[in-house]
C-alpha cells in the first residue's frame, strides 16, 4: 500500500500499532499549510497543498470536519513517553543550562563582591540629582537632612547579593526537604531544584525582580491566594498571603531600585562613550538586560499548566495547584526510572530533567491520531 512506513503509537508497543495505509487523497485531505505558503485566490495549487483557505472553511463550516477530533490528552500524564525524551542533544542542552548557572552566579559574586570592596567605607556619598531620587535615598532623605545619601554602585551589589542569598536559601531548603523528608518530599524538592531553583540561578539578577510585579504575573497570583485565604480561612493560609505580599513588595523594591541605578550607570557611560560603537554596546547591553526581565519560559509553563490544569475558568484552584505540582514531581520520578536503561544513570537523568522545556510538555500530554502531517 502507498504512504509511509508504519508509525508507533503513543503509550503502545510497535507491535500493537495499527498500520493504516494512506492513500494520496488522505495525504493531501489532512495536509498542512504554513501561513508563508498560502496561495492568492485563483492561483493554481500544488500537490499536498491548497489553492487558498476556503476549502478548509467550506469544511469546517459545513460540519464536514471538526477541530481537535485527532487530538486528546494522555491519560497516564504522558510518563509512559518520558523514554522518548533520552536523546543525545539533551546532553548538550543541559551542559549549556550547567555553564549558565556558574557563569552568572559567578559573575554576580565577582562584580559585586568588587564593587562592595571597591568601595568599603564609602557607602554614603554626597548625592547629586540622579543618585538623591533613587527610591532608598529618597526614602533616607525623609529623615535625615543633609547630602549625605547611599551609593548607588554599593546598592546595587547589596541587592544583587541579596537576590542570590534569596535563591541559595531556597536551594538549601530544598536540599534539607529531600534529605530528611518522605518520598512525596523528595520528589516535589527535586523537582523544585531542578525546574525552579537551577534556571533561576542561570539567569537572574536584580532587575529580574520585576517580573514577578508585572500584572500579567502578579494578578493572578494574588487572585489565587485570595481564593486560598477566602476558601481556607486558617492561620496557614493567612501566612501563605502575607507572605506572598511581603515577597512580591519586596521584589517590586529590588526590581524598581535596580532598574533606576542601571537606567543612571547606562546613561551615564552612554553620555561620556568616546564613540559610537561604543555608546551602541553600551545601549544593546542594557536593553538585554531589561528584555530579560521577563522570564517568557517560566510564563509559558504557567500559561501552560493553567490551560491544563485549571479547566474552563482558566484558575488553578488550591487542588488544581497540587495536581500540578505532583504532575511536576511524577515526572521527575519517572525520569528517574527512565535513566536505569541508560548509563551513567545520573548523568542522563540530569541531561533530560535540565534540557526539558515547553515543548516536552507538549508532546507527553497530548497524543495525536489519524492525522497525518506535511
Amino acid at each position: 500500500p502507498s504512504g509511509p512506513p508504519p508509525r508507533q503509537e503513543r503509550g503502545r508497543p510497535l507491535a500493537m500499532a495499527r498500520v493504516l495505509p494512506v492513500s494520496t487523497e488522505v495525504r493531501q485531505e489532512h495536509a498542512v499549510v504554513p501561513r508563508h505558503l498560502r496561495k492568492l485566490r485563483g492561483a493554481k495549487p500544488t500537490d499536498g497543498s491548497f489553492d487558498d483557505l476556503r476549502e478548509v472553511w467550506d469544511q469546517y463550516k459545513s460540519g464536514a470536519k471538526t477541530f481537535f477530533s485527532s487530538m486528546d490528552f494522555a491519560s497516564d500524564g504522558g510518563f509512559s513517553e518520558v523514554k522518548t525524551l533520552f536523546t543525545w542533544g539533551r546532553l548538550f542542552w543541559a551542559l549549556v543550562q550547567i555553564l549558565c548557572v556558574l557563569l552568572n552566579v559567578g559573575y554576580i559574586l565577582q562584580v559585586n563582591l568588587a564593587a562592595l570592596a571597591s568601595q568599603w567605607g564609602n557607602f554614603l556619598v554626597e548625592a547629586d540629582n540622579s543618585s538623591r531620587h533613587l527610591l532608598l535615598n529618597y526614602i533616607i532623605g525623609l529623615f535625615l537632612e543633609g547630602d549625605l545619601r547611599l551609593n548607588p554602585q554599593s546598592l546595587l551589589a547589596f541587592l544583587e547579593l541579596a537576590m542570590l542569598a534569596v535563591n541559595l536559601g531556597k536551594l538549601v531548603w530544598y536540599i534539607v526537604r529531600y534529605v530528611r523528608g518522605e518520598e512525596v518530599d523528595r520528589w516535589h524538592s527535586l523537582a523544585g531544584i531542578l525546574w525552579d531553583i537551577v534556571p533561576e540561578l542561570g539567569s537572574f539578577s536584580a532587575m529580574k525582580s520585576l517580573y514577578f510585579v508585572t500584572p500579567k504575573v502578579f494578578m493572578p497570583t494574588f487572585t489565587l491566594h485570595c481564593s486560598w485565604l477566602w476558601e481556607e480561612r486558617t492561620r496557614d493560609s493567612l501566612i501563605y498571603f502575607l507572605r506572598f505580599l511581603l515577597v512580591s513588595i519586596f521584589h517590586a523594591f529590588v526590581g524598581i531600585e535596580a532598574f533606576m541605578i542601571k537606567f543612571i550607570v547606562a546613561s551615564e557611560e552612554h553620555r561620556k562613550s568616546p564613540s559610537f560603537p561604543v555608546a551602541f554596546i553600551i545601549a544593546a547591553a542594557f536593553l538585554n538586560q531589561l528584555l530579560g526581565v521577563v522570564d517568557v519560559n517560566k510564563f509559558a509553563q504557567k500559561r501552560l499548566f493553567t490551560f491544563i490544569f485549571g479547566g474552563e475558568d482558566s484558575f488553578l484552584s488550591i487542588y488544581e495547584e497540587a495536581v500540578s505540582q505532583t504532575w511536576m514531581a511524577m515526572l521527575a520520578m519517572s525520569i528517574w526510572r527512565g535513566a536505569a536503561d541508560h548509563r551513567p544513570r545520573v548523568v542522563w537523568f540530569a541531561a533530560v530533567s535540565l534540557a526539558y522545556g515547553d515543548d516536552d510538555f507538549q508532546k507527553l500530554t497530548l497524543n495525536e491520531h489519524n492525522k497525518i502531517k506535511q
